[in-house]
């Protein structure tokens, strides 16, 4: 090699470059979370509070801070007359601020949600939702610690059903 100074700084400076990239999050990452789901509105007067999991896969560029999130939610909600299971699939775009370590992000998506119904003033089936939230990823070593609300609203006949689930849970 003719130049050895030359082909060392050049190497220097892609090394330096592909730092912070490396930094930044995957372009495919996974999730898991669960926690509590609350029932909003007419929802809220046959239902006591419940519990939901989920799974999701995250799409995105890494330092780009508008992605894809595509999910899979399980919610169980139970009154004192009414049992209500639903199991949605749904796509969100989510905006996040980027920040090191630390990184909120807001979110809204529509989806296809399965309702199961045990009881009187609930229409069981399959129905479209929206959904809208807001998070922060906190970020560690190999994976983010991810804390998230968010608010479905199903498109159904009768009594509104939305719920407000409280998200933990960790991307990778």
């Amino acid at each position: 090699m003719r130049h050895p100074l030359a082909a060392s700084a050049a190497l220097l400076v892609l090394a330096a470059a592909a730092a912070p990239a490396a930094a930044q999050r995957p372009a495919i990452s996974f999730g898991v979370a669960g926690g509590p789901t609350f029932p909003v509105g007419d929802l809220a007067e046959l239902v006591d509070a419940g519990w939901h999991a989920q799974a999701a896969v995250h799409f995105g560029a890494g330092i780009v801070p508008l992605g894809l999130r595509a999910e899979l939610l399980y919610q169980d909600l139970d009154g004192q007359d009414v049992e209500t299971r639903q199991l949605a699939a749904f796509l969100s775009a989510v905006l996040s601020a980027p920040g090191a370590g630390f990184s909120p992000y807001v979110l809204a998506g529509a989806g296809v949600y399965d309702l199961s119904v045990d009881g009187p003033g609930l229409e069981g089936g399959t129905h479209l939702g929206v959904n809208a939230g807001a998070g922060v990823d906190i970020g560690m070593v190999g994976y983010a610690l991810t804390l998230e609300a968010r608010f479905h609203h199903l498109f159904t006949e009768g009594l509104n059903q939305q719920t407000l689930p409280i998200s933990i849970g960790l991307r990778f």
